[in-house]
């Protein structure tokens, strides 16, 4: 196991330096959060659904089947960790008042962008990662997971953190990253390799474009995510009621369900049996941060607002030394 851990520490070093940049440059050079808005919507916008859309277009369309089921894996992963919040907040008596935040922090994560950018550190700096685990499919199956994962969290999430009750919006699940994923899937059924591939025609340039647009999506997302912590403020004295509130969610996101999954993985055939980059996104999907969008949606709904940025703090500052560990531990389970 000890082979993984210059790789996983070189990666872990490129999230902090890319993280360290945003959170610099919101926290100390006071940059406008208007900048770092623009750029989360430049993000979701153009340069994820060209990500995806090319991603998804080079994918070969006898393997598009294979990502069916992440939906399905999605609704199981939400459904588990609601049912560990409602057990964890009675154990840990959190506050009627508290419990519905408490709930959705403890079952919506980051499902989408920090996987995304972790497969391309972990594909630049670990040798035999992209042969290994079939790179661009792992793009295939997040896609495929945050179909339903990220409308749950604009719709559920958000009620339990705002208690808005207006109906889902169509608008909830066409976004564009959805649309680029969606595109990508069709070029890649249509049979458009040959003319993507082809350097005579105007798809390749078109193709390629959009490649180098895409390329630079991970690294924003790192940088907007920093600047998003450097953005959480603490301006009042926490009591103990808050401080269970924020730790403990970290027991679902890195204690139960990643614990869960390395077991099942060791001794259960059936998970065994799955594809290396099937296992790979279920196994980041368990063990992935809470959902920076809850900062803003506590402070929208004006309760809440310093002990949910205390459990960002945590949830993210524990992430940078928690991934490295199960990283290697699943890298060794699979025989990587």
């Amino acid at each position: 196991m000890s082979h993984f851990f210059l790789p996983v520490l070189y990666s872990l070093l490129q999230i902090l330096i890319l993280a360290g940049i945003g959170f610099i440059l919101r926290k100390f050079a006071k940059w406008d959060k208007n900048v770092f808005a623009s750029i989360s919507k430049l993000l979701i916008n153009i340069t994820l659904p060209a990500m995806f859309l090319t991603r998804m277009s080079s994918i070969d369309r006898a393997d598009l089947a294979s990502g069916a089921l992440f939906p399905l894996y999605a609704l199981l992963i939400i459904g588990i960790s609601f049912l560990l919040s409602l057990l964890l907040a009675r154990i840990f008596r959190i506050p009627k008042k508290s419990r519905k935040v408490y709930m959705a922090l403890c079952t919506f994560s980051n499902a989408g962008y920090i996987p995304l950018a972790l497969f391309d550190i972990f594909n630049a700096n670990m040798s035999g990662f992209g042969e290994f685990f079939n790179i661009p499919q792992p793009s295939l199956y997040i896609g495929s997971f945050i179909l339903i994962y990220s409308p749950l969290l604009w719709s559920i999430g958000n009620y339990l953190v705002t208690g808005a009750t207006g109906r889902i919006r169509i608008k909830q699940f066409i976004t564009p990253p959805v649309i680029g994923i969606l595109c990508g899937v069709l070029l890649s059924l249509s049979g458009s390799g040959p003319l993507i591939a082809d350097y005579t025609l105007p798809f390749h340039y078109i193709h390629g474009g959009l490649k180098t647009l895409g390329s630079i999506t991970s690294p924003l997302i790192l940088i907007v995510l920093g600047a998003m912590v450097g953005e959480l403020e603490l301006k009042r004295s926490l009591s103990g009621a808050d401080i269970r509130f924020a730790f403990t969610p970290m027991l679902i996101r890195y204690g139960i369900l990643p614990a869960a999954f390395l077991l099942l993985l060791k001794y259960l055939p059936a998970v065994q049996a799955l594809a290396p980059s099937v296992l790979l996104v279920l196994f980041i999907e368990t063990t992935i941060p809470v959902a920076a969008n809850f900062s803003v949606m506590t402070k929208k709904a004006g309760k809440n607002e310093e002990a949910t940025a205390l459990a960002l703090l945590v949830s993210y500052g524990s992430y940078l030394f928690i991934l490295p560990v199960y990283m290697m531990l699943f890298f060794k389970l699979i025989h990587f």
